[in-house]
């Protein structure tokens, strides 16, 4: 369902200022793919509302430090590449 798969599709950095002032309500993504419309400074407010819902309906919410969550995208990105990686794989390869 939508909500299972925003959640589940999302991470949120852990508050802290810096995070907060460098990517606003991106930082809370998971809120922010919920409600895409709701107001920046309402974001955070929703934030234990949505971590409730989904403990008690047993929905991963991913919350991870700003490194942790460029790790985590580095490395899917280096996986979603690996085929590329094989020689002669790529679309100008010859034949």
């Amino acid at each position: 369902d939508f909500v299972r798969r925003q959640v589940l599709t999302s991470r949120n950095l852990t508050r802290n200022r810096l995070g907060d002032y460098l990517f606003g309500s991106l930082a809370t993504q998971i809120e922010h793919h919920l409600f895409p419309t709701m107001a920046e400074n309402k974001v955070r407010m929703a934030e234990p509302i949505i971590k409730a819902f989904c403990h008690e309906r047993s929905i991963p919410y991913h919350e991870t430090g700003l490194f942790e969550a460029f790790r985590e995208i580095f490395l899917h990105l280096h996986d979603a590449g690996s085929p590329l990686r094989r020689p002669g794989s790529y679309a100008g390869a010859p034949r």
